[in-house]
């Protein structure tokens, strides 16, 4: 099973429809317990979204882990790109499990996340489509034994 963008859009519309509810617990609560939900969302893309990926990975649920981790310092929302770009190198990284070797690996900047609509569908589809189609189209592993064919992402 490939990178999984339906499962990517499943979290975010399951985000968004609780946002209700994330703003009342705001205004009586610690903004921690904000940030945590927002890390939790974080760790659930990278590991429903990315369980599958082909050429497959070892390190799927370390990213999500780590994700999550970098995502509960205070400030670090405003850092998701660059979360989100040591993920994917994580997640490339765990290719030799399956004899490849990451060549390359989607950068911060290739991650736009932003979308302007307040309707949630429509959003989290634009979304999803920020984080897999930089993942499908940058990044690359290769075969560490011949015919050493490289293979995008999928």
């Amino acid at each position: 099973m490939p990178i999984s963008q339906s499962d990517i859009e499943s979290e975010f519309k399951d985000f968004f429809n609780k946002a209700g509810d994330y703003q009342q617990l705001e205004e009586a609560s610690e903004p921690s317990e904000i940030q945590e939900i927002a890390a939790l969302l974080w760790k659930n893309i990278i590991l429903k979204g990315f369980s599958g990926i082909i050429p497959s990975s070892a390190t799927v649920s370390s990213a999500a882990d780590s994700i999550e981790s970098s995502l509960k310092a205070p400030e670090s929302g405003k850092q998701i790109a660059n979360f989100l770009a040591t993920a994917m190198s994580t997640i490339g990284g765990g290719m030799s499990a399956a004899g490849y070797s990451m060549t390359n690996s989607p950068q911060a900047s290739e991650f736009t996340l932003d979308a302007p609509t307040d309707d949630i569908d429509q959003a989290s589809s634009t979304l999803a489509g920020q984080i897999v189609s930089p993942a499908k189209s940058s990044g690359m592993s290769q075969l560490v034994a011949p015919p050493y064919t490289t293979q995008t992402w999928n």
